[in-house]
């Protein structure tokens, strides 16, 4: 897993700005919808969200984190969380800490 994590930081290292990240993740989000196949009111019906955050998001505005989580759950996208924020791994120093 942790061979991946700097890949992944490269293919995303071109988006500089907070909006260009937030824009890109909406592309694939609506992508991934789209090949589902679903309309934004099925998929906002099925994560329990509006349509209208369901656009948000594809279009890269604004949403809460609850809200991002559903989706990606209705869309069998959440078990990919690892790649994004990997579990971290335990340290030698860490297990001496637990020791003390």
């Amino acid at each position: 897993m942790c061979n991946i994590v700097p890949f992944i930081e490269a293919e995303w290292r071109w988006l500089s700005t907070t909006q260009a990240v937030g824009v890109e993740l909406g592309r694939r989000l609506r992508a991934s919808r789209i090949a589902y196949p679903l309309t934004q009111a099925q998929l906002a019906e099925r994560a329990g969200v509006s349509q209208r955050t369901v656009a948000n998001l594809e279009k890269g505005a604004d949403v809460t984190v609850a809200s991002l989580v559903s989706v990606l759950r209705a869309l069998g996208l959440l078990s990919r969380m690892d790649l994004l924020v990997p579990t971290p791994e335990t340290r030698p120093s860490d297990l001496l800490h637990e020791r003390a």
